[in-house]
């Protein structure tokens, strides 16, 4: 942008910047930024005579479509967008994508789209400007953040999306926040009252620190709230050892750990809610708790959960180490059975309940359903929907034991546990073949892991239906004219195996990790697939061959994976759709050392599965092998 088209206005009347440029208002930055100080400054870009309030592209949460975008200039490497370091400043309406960090390790500046402190580890000049308090009452509000107006994937991902360095109060409202190589939001020191409410959080963690929200720091009295948290390569909320509590309430989260199985929510500390949730297609828990240092009081109730591949809610112990138990939980506890339990274990262990017996039988259309739990528990009952079969060798550990412990699909009801932990219900609404679980809660300990599963059973010994869900692997939708509209009949499974005339593999040249233009014809066909069948999902396993060492194969295998992702990602696949698994040289097509071995082994397998159970046929391809010169 041309100086001539800027107007500086000199203190105190610098409150307001708003743009009236010829559409589309592109901003190309060559350098970062000075810092925003101004107290009380609004950058609007709502103020466009194009931008329409009424014009968004997605249904769940309506965020409008920017006209002013702010990215770097073509070919530049610029560390942040916007830095915000003053109190009360408001950033609106703005397309703000292509800000990421050079590639050296030992720089630590804060980048991303929008970077807000007052702490920053930043060059002295730049420190001594800026105040000595975190910024107060910041907005950040209907912005699109890393994407761009057309929707399209940016050239250069910003490495984050908002990075609240420090600050007190801080608002991040109806953003759409996509498709950052880390984070699409972090927090660092003091970032107290932050509201993270009703964005659209997609995409995120393509290349590093994989998930949605990631926090640390001082956190007391902030809150999670109405967003819609999907496709991210790991956690869709992260905590890790922060400092005070947290609400993250009536969020939707789903299809998450697309890259890292991850659990849906990873707490570690006392006193979170996690309440009133929509948890589900996740590769690993629903809500992880961390034992270390100490993690108690924590309340995980009136959630929905669905299709995890793990518990709905896993308390861990400290003795369980490595990025697994970490990531995923540890599987069911046992009964606690001393003092040292209530220590090393999430929640202090509390309890799971246990219902006397596996089965319960309708009586006159009654079934009493008795139990024992924590003497005074709070006992809440379960609705179990069971997701759809999947073979066994394609779960994590601790998937097929979690298949008798949940999911926590709805809450049906509660009672309260006498002096002695004895509890019952009386239900007129359950149906044979009704799966049920249940959870226990006090207030000194927190939400229990849930009980093992139960089945309501009919007297007559009829055969049962086992209720199962099914959901779509999309993370939006958009709107569509507002005209009469036919039922649409949902699609039914079909008698014979899907018959596809699609490859199942590209390949790669001797060390490189670059999608080639023959592969990327390959990928197109994949591509129209996803357009064609909704039910069908893909692993993007990762290969190489069989020389340099494991580590750096297996690094170079996720590379390709990425790599493939990134190109469907561009050709609109939603990354809910996809799983990425890096393999290394472990599984090699090729046994023998020739260059032609060696090529066919250097590849990404399309490992294709239908949710509906049906198999697929698919087609070997070797188009675009790259033979060694």
């Amino acid at each position: 942008m041309s100086k001539k088209k800027v107007t500086v206005i000199h203190q105190p009347q610098a409150s307001r910047i708003e743009f009236a440029l010829s559409a589309p208002a592109k901003i190309e930055l060559s350098e970062t930024l000075p810092p925003l100080l101004s107290p009380g400054l609004v950058i609007d870009g709502t103020t466009h005579p194009n931008y329409d309030p009424k014009k968004f592209t997605t249904v769940e949460i309506p965020i409008p479509i920017p006209v002013v975008t702010l990215t770097a200039v073509e070919g530049k490497n610029i560390f942040r967008g916007l830095t915000i370091s003053g109190d009360r400043i408001k950033v609106k309406g703005l397309s703000i994508y292509g800000f990421s960090q050079p590639n050296q390790p030992t720089d630590t500046t804060p980048c991303g789209d929008i970077v807000i402190g007052s702490r920053l580890p930043v060059s002295e000049d730049l420190s001594a400007s800026l105040p000595d308090h975190s910024p107060q009452d910041v907005e950040i509000v209907d912005n699109w953040l890393g994407l761009p107006p057309d929707e399209s994937i940016a050239e250069i991902p910003s490495s984050f999306g908002i990075w609240l360095f420090d600050g007190v109060n801080t608002k991040i409202q109806r953003n759409r926040i996509y498709n950052h190589g880390g984070s699409g939001i972090l927090t660092s020191t003091d970032v107290r009252k932050t509201q993270i409410k009703a964005n659209i959080i997609v995409g995120n963690g393509l290349q590093g620190m994989p998930h949605a929200i990631y926090l640390e720091g001082q956190i007391q009295d902030s809150q999670i709230t109405d967003n819609l948290i999907c496709g991210n390569d790991g956690s869709g909320v992260y905590l890790f050892k922060p400092e005070g509590a947290i609400a993250i309430n009536h969020n939707t989260i789903k299809f998450n750990g697309r890259r890292i199985p991850s659990a849906a929510v990873y707490l570690i500390g006392n006193d979170h809610q996690v309440t009133n949730n929509q948890i589900s297609w996740q590769t690993g828990t629903g809500v992880t708790i961390a034992a270390y240092p100490q993690s108690d009081r924590n309340l995980i109730t009136n959630n929905t959960f669905n299709d995890l591949e793990g518990l709905s809610i896993d308390l861990n112990t400290r003795d369980r180490e490595g990025r697994t138990f970490y990531q995923l939980g540890d599987g069911v506890n046992p009964p606690r059975d001393s003092r040292n339990r209530t220590r090393d274990t999430a929640n202090k262990s509390i309890n799971a309940p246990q219902f006397l017996s596996e089965n319960f039988y309708l009586i006159d259309g009654k079934v009493n359903i008795d139990g024992v739990a924590d003497p005074g528990a709070t006992v809440t009952l379960y609705r179990v929907k069971l997701g759809i079969p999947r073979d066994i060798k394609e779960q994590s550990p601790l998937a097929s034991q979690s298949n008798n412990y949940g999911p926590l699909s709805e809450p049906l009801t509660e009672v309260v546990a006498d002096k002695d932990g004895k509890f019952s219900f009386t239900l007129d609404n359950l149906t044979p073949g009704t799966v049920i679980s249940a959870i226990a809660t006090k207030p000194d300990y927190g939400t229990s892991e849930p009980a093992f599963n139960a089945t309501i059973r009919s007297l007559d010994r009829a055969k049962t239906t086992i209720e199962r869900s099914l959901s779509l692997p999309n993370c939006t939708t958009k709107p569509v004219a507002e005209v009469p509209q036919p039922p649409v009949k949902p699609e039914s499974p079909p008698p014979e195996p899907i018959k596809l005339n699609v490859p199942r593999d590209i390949h790669f040249a001797l060390d490189k990790s670059a999608v080639s233009a023959e592969s990327a014809r390959v990928l197109n066909r994949i591509a129209a697939v996803f357009k064609q069948h909704s039910y069908i999902t893909i692993e993007l396993q990762g290969h190489t061959d069989s020389r340099a060492s494991d580590q750096y194969n297996l690094d170079l295998s996720r590379r390709r994976a990425d790599a493939a992702r990134n190109y469907l990602l561009q050709q609109g696949v939603d990354p809910a759709r996809m799983t990425i698994l890096p393999l290394g040289e472990s599984q090699l097509e090729k046994p023998g050392n020739t260059i032609v071995d060696h090529a066919y082994n250097r590849r990404v397998e399309v490992i294709f599965r239908d949710l509906r159970g049906v198999d697929i046929i698919f087609e070997q391809q070797d188009k675009d092998l790259q033979l060694e010169r």
